[in-house]
């Protein structure tokens, strides 16, 4: 669809911004160090598919030592259901890559 309607690469985008705006930020900024156990989440309703009875909330835990993701899609965003999201993501062991 991009090329279809004659979109450039990323890369040529972000030639055309430093050209229009230099004095821009140009370099990447890398991800902050934090201390192992620190963790992000997250609960996002989803939109209502016309078939489903009632909304749905994604779960999300990010986990920003390790850089691991867990989610779930929950049909609730209650204090109980988080609290078993968060014991379910405690119990899956870590994998090394």
């Amino acid at each position: 669809m991009l090329k279809r309607r004659q979109v450039p690469p990323l890369a040529e985008l972000t030639r055309q911004d430093k050209a229009l705006s230099p004095d821009l930020n140009s370099g990447h900024k890398p991800f902050k160090a934090y201390e192992h156990g620190f963790v992000h989440i997250d609960i996002k309703y989803l939109p209502q598919i016309p078939d489903e009875a009632q909304r749905q909330y994604l779960h999300v835990d990010i986990n920003r030592a390790t850089h691991r993701v867990y989610l779930e899609v929950l049909s609730s965003q209650s204090a109980e259901d988080t609290r078993d999201f968060l014991k379910r993501m405690i119990d899956i062991p870590l994998r090394r890559c």
